[in-house]
């Protein structure tokens, strides 16, 4: 996979979505040569087989289970 939304981006999420893979493209963290051609990949990706998400939205999920993790790992380490 690179970075090109409508060539190498595109490609691997409809080979995961046609895995029955449950797919996200993070807005934020792919590009492309216009603005149109990013435009017209993610509408493509989020219309047939992924999901676009933005990155805070990913981070935002992804915070209380960091959050639970380092708690965790702390009382580990306190209770060595």
């Amino acid at each position: 996979c690179g970075v090109t939304t409508n060539i190498c981006v595109e490609t691997t999420a409809r080979d995961a979505g046609q895995r029955d893979y449950g797919t996200y493209v993070v807005r934020d963290a792919v590009a492309e040569f216009t603005p149109e051609r990013n435009h017209y990949a993610l509408f493509a990706i989020d219309w047939s087989f992924g999901q676009v998400v933005d990155l805070a939205d990913v981070e935002a999920s992804w915070a209380p289970a960091d959050a639970a993790s380092t708690e965790g790992e702390a009382a580990a380490a306190s209770a060595a």
